[in-house]
Order: structure tokens, then C-alpha cells, then sequence
């Protein structure tokens, strides 16, 4: 997420997978809404917008009657209530919607990060009644999506042109795996395993074939979001006795955001005679292009040098920060 000493300037920093505190004013999402990270090490401020953070669901959620989410959906927030955010997911993109889907999340029910980390558990719906059929849904043309048989449709798929035989159909035919389930009239319910999110509704029954169970069956994304490397960075850093006060600047801009505390280890980028440029080591705080992380040069007089720690896996980080 992004942290800004303005609604309306730019980022000073990002954030990747740190514990926040995250708060926001009632009424949409033009409101106020600060974020506070507080670990062992150090303690820092700044306000945000809709898109300086994305949300996700602890858990597999229908939306809009026709959308899946789930821990791995990027949510946007557009409204904030008592304990409710109302927040839009992110749609597929071979997915059109004539009207986009908002709708209100207990807080309890979000968080900052992003879920799976292996393959997803196989997306189910309520209501969806019978055996699956693996199929082909036809990507020769856009495709309708409804809510019910007899409804307007809800958006479009325009579905990507993997070409694959079809042994019913006789030939290669272009089209995206889902499952099927009953037909009504001259419609067919399926389940779409897509990414960020799952896609269920009524299709017609003329743009799906049925596939053998020797072709396989519908498969989504899985290990997306697998550990990205990391260079170690500096082999020695500064370790202070006292808590020593941060400042982000932008620009012309400085204002106060939060503290190292003492014991907190800093490394020095850029020292100046009344200001020193510097960063937090491994706390998963990076200063953007135009941000910078300051600190009044007279608070380091009681800062040491010292060798950084080995890097402890992150499970273990964040179970210390949660304890």
C-alpha cells in the first residue's frame, strides 16, 4: 500500500505485507483514511486513497450474484459505514460488466494482503445443482452472461482464443474450460474459474461443448503468487539507544510520520549537515521515486554502527509482530 503525507500529493513510501492499522472516515472514498504501522522496530503515519491499497476477503464471498471472490480478489473501497466497507472487486479481464459490482464487507471479513500462495481450493457456488460437466464454452463470439435465464444479461466475455480438438465437435474450436450444470430452456448454468475472480451464471447452451473426460477438466491459475527474491542489502546498519523521530519529505514538503524506536536498526543513504536520508532495514517499507525518508542529523548521536542480523524468514517476522 501507499503512504502519503497528503490525500492529495503523492506517495512517500510503499508497504509490502507489513501489519497496519487502517482507518477510515464515514461517507465515500473522497473521506480521510489514515494508516498506522506500528512493529517492534518502529512506528509510521501517512494517509491513503482507494488506489494506494487493495483489500481482500479472508474468505470466498459471492458478489453481485454472479462473482466469486476470494483471499487472492484485489478489492477497491468506495464507501465506508460503522464496521462496513462498501468495495468493488477487481474483474477478469476477458469479463465486461454493464453495471459494476459494489457491495458492503464487514471489516472483520477483509485484510491487507492477498491469500493463496498455491493452488486455490476449487471454486464452489450455492445453488449449483447436480454433477459437473467439463465444457468448452465457444470463444467464436462474445458471450452473454446472466444472472437467471429470463434476465438481462450482465456483462460480456469476450474469452481468450486457446485452441483446443473438441472429439464431439470434430474439430479445433476456440474456447475457455468451465463447468456446467443444469439447463433451463435454452440456457445452461456454468461455474468460470478465472483470475482474480470466478464467474457463475446462464450461458447459452449453444456456445458450450461438452468435453470428454479424457480432455481434462477446467483448471484455474494456481502458484500466482509465488516468493519473489530479494538481495540482502547493506551488511551493516545503525543502532540507536533513543527513539529517533521520522520524517517523510515530497518534494518541497516535510512533515512528521512516525519514530525508529530504540533498538531499531537504520541505514544511512544520504547524510546532510541538518538532514540524513535513510531507510528502515527489512521492514518492508520502500520510499517511491519521488519520497524520501528523513531524520534530523542530531538524532543519531546516540546511534552505534552494527553488523544486520541474518534475515529470519517471514512467517517468523510476522508471528512476532502478531504476538
Amino acid at each position: 500500500m501507499g503512504l502519503r503525507l497528503f490525500a492529495s500529493g503523492a506517495p512517500y513510501a510503499r508497504t509490502d505485507h507489513v501489519p497496519a492499522v487502517l482507518r477510515f472516515s464515514r461517507g465515500d472514498h473522497t473521506a480521510r483514511a489514515t494508516a498506522k504501522i506500528a512493529t517492534r522496530a518502529f512506528e509510521l503515519n501517512g494517509v491513503f486513497t482507494p488506489k494506494d491499497v487493495s483489500l481482500y476477503a479472508k474468505r470466498t464471498q459471492e458478489l453481485g450474484g454472479y462473482m466469486l471472490i476470494g483471499p487472492q480478489t484485489p478489492l477497491r473501497w468506495r464507501r465506508a459505514e460503522l464496521g462496513r466497507l462498501t468495495v468493488a472487486p477487481r474483474t477478469p479481464s476477458v469479463f465486461t460488466a454493464i453495471r459494476a459490482v459494489e457491495e458492503p464487507i464487514d471489516c472483520v471479513d477483509l485484510k491487507l494482503w492477498t491469500g493463496y500462495r498455491g493452488d486455490r481450493p476449487k471454486p464452489t457456488v450455492s445453488g449449483m445443482n447436480g454433477q459437473a460437466r467439463p465444457s468448452l464454452l465457444i470463444a467464436e463470439a462474445d458471450v452473454p452472461l446472466r444472472k437467471e435465464p429470463a434476465g438481462p444479461p450482465v456483462g460480456t466475455l469476450k474469452l481468450r482464443k486457446s485452441t483446443r480438438w473438441s472429439a464431439r465437435a470434430k474439430r479445433s474450436v476456440s474456447g475457455t474450460s468451465v463447468s456446467a450444470f443444469q439447463t433451463q430452456g435454452e440456457f445452461t448454468r456454468v461455474l468460470i474459474d478465472l483470475y482474480p475472480a470466478d464467474l457463475y451464471g446462464w450461458v447459452p447452451k449453444t456456445a458450450l461443448i461438452e468435453r470428454p473426460a479424457s480432455e481434462g477438466t477446467a483448471g484455474g491459475l494456481s502458484g500466482v503468487l509465488g516468493a519473489m527474491g530479494r538481495s540482502d542489502g547493506p551488511s551493516s546498519a545503525l543502532k540507536c539507544s533513543t527513539p529517533v523521530t521520522l520524517f517523510a519529505r515530497v518534494g518541497d514538503a516535510v512533515a512528521q510520520v512516525g519514530h525508529v524506536r530504540a533498538g531499531g536498526l537504520l541505514v544511512v543513504h544520504v547524510a546532510g549537515r541538518e538532514w540524513t536520508q535513510v531507510a528502515l532495514v527489512r521492514s518492508g517499507v520502500r520510499t517511491t521515486a519521488g519520497g524520501a525518508l528523513v531524520v534530523r542529523q542530531a538524532s543519531l548521536e546516540s546511534c552505534e554502527r552494527v553488523p544486520i542480523p541474518p534475515r529470519r524468514p517471514l512467517t517468523d517476522v510476522l508471528k512476532d509482530e502478531s504476538s
